[in-house]
């Protein structure tokens, strides 16, 4: 979604003061000889019913204008973006700063299984204090995914989503609506909407267009209560970060990983727009706490609910450098924050060898 700034240019002015005037100075004055000055004519009658017509006209012209344009009335249109590239000034390879002994290096190249720019776009939407949740019958939020022709199935479905075949679920009677739809101007959509009814799912839908590379969603209204909370961007990035497991490593394009003997330390990373913060509390059904690293936001996440799922472990996430990193500890949430400060880039490649 951006805004515009109007910039203006101050101009300095001179301020001359006049002196009074000496009507010698240049010469002889001469007294101005007086004249007559015409009295105006009053317009005849038809002149003043001409005149008032005429500005009758321009007010209505005017009235028109401001009607037309009707600045009182909001723009209900919402655009989307969904950065995929953007700059990764923080290096893939980090390590702590400490003992180097029974590291497992692992980083996923062009064999990752999920790529980072596969130019698909989408965006989450959920109302204030909503989580990733679906179960448990309070948690309202929207979410849609869109392809580009040849890269998604065909939809043959029995109704029309904004003129194009489409699909509908609702096997779980409002838990959980899946919908596919398209192609709608050279993209297919699929969505999923969770704790609403099909008639405001496919409301939401019929507004969703992709537009110079950005979605939009032409009217906003459907929305209701929901707000935007991020791009599908940022959840691959929590999605990268989640699937980092000790077996089978990364399975996103640009995900590196390196973790530390039995004591359960690692630090995991994969590119990501600033904004994954923000979906941090929506991804994850604890609530975080808040704490910095580096000088960033950062928040905390305890047992459970870390990257790997153990119970006896905390996770620190941040943001820095267009890359999302999490370290994880041990079960005391502090320590974890304190074992974050200290990740850096590998000084060498013998910090960093490959496997």
């Amino acid at each position: 979604m951006c805004d515009t700034v109007a910039v203006g240019r101050d101009t300095d002015g001179e301020l001359i003061e006049l002196i009074d005037a000496d009507p010698t100075a240049f010469g002889v004055s001469h007294a101005a000889t007086p004249t007559r000055v015409p009295r105006e004519r009053a317009p005849l009658p038809w002149k003043r019913l001409l005149i008032g017509l005429a500005a009758a006209a321009v007010v209505a012209g005017a009235a028109v204008g401001v009607l037309a344009w009707a600045p009182w009335e909001p723009d209900l249109r919402l655009v989307l973006s969904d950065p995929r590239q953007h700059p990764t000034a923080l290096s893939a390879h980090l390590v702590l700063d400490h003992s180097t002994a029974d590291q497992q290096h692992v980083e996923a190249g062009a064999e990752a299984q999920v790529k980072w720019n596969d130019g698909s776009l989408g965006y989450f939407f959920a109302e204030p204090g909503a989580t990733f949740q679906t179960g448990d019958g309070t948690d309202k939020w929207f979410a849609f995914q869109a392809e580009p022709v040849g890269d998604a199935p065909n939809i043959f479905g029995q109704r029309t989503i904004a003129g194009a075949p489409a699909e509908v679920s609702d096997e779980s009677g409002g838990t959980e609506i899946r919908i596919a739809w398209g192609p709608v101007d050279g993209w297919v959509f699929s969505a999923l909407a969770v704790q609403m009814t099909v008639d405001d799912a496919v409301a939401i839908a019929e507004q969703l267009r992709i537009a110079d590379g950005a979605a939009l969603l032409r009217d906003r209204t459907p929305l209701r209560s929901m707000r935007p909370i991020g791009p599908f961007g940022a959840y691959k990035a929590l999605l990268a970060i989640q699937s980092s497991d000790r077996s089978g490593g990364p399975a996103f394009e640009h995900t590196a990983a390196v973790f530390y003997g039995d004591g359960g330390q690692s630090v995991v990373s994969t590119p990501a727009p600033e904004s994954v913060m923000d979906m941090v509390p929506f991804a994850f059904t604890e609530t975080p706490t808040a704490g910095t690293v580096h000088g960033q936001q950062a928040l905390g996440l305890l047992h459970g609910s870390g990257p790997f799922g153990e119970l006896n472990r905390s996770t620190v996430l941040w943001w820095e450098g267009g890359r999302l990193v999490a370290v994880t500890g041990g079960s005391d949430l502090a320590s974890t924050f304190e074992l974050a400060e200290t990740v850096r880039p590998a000084a060498s490649t013998g910090e960093w060898p490959q496997t």
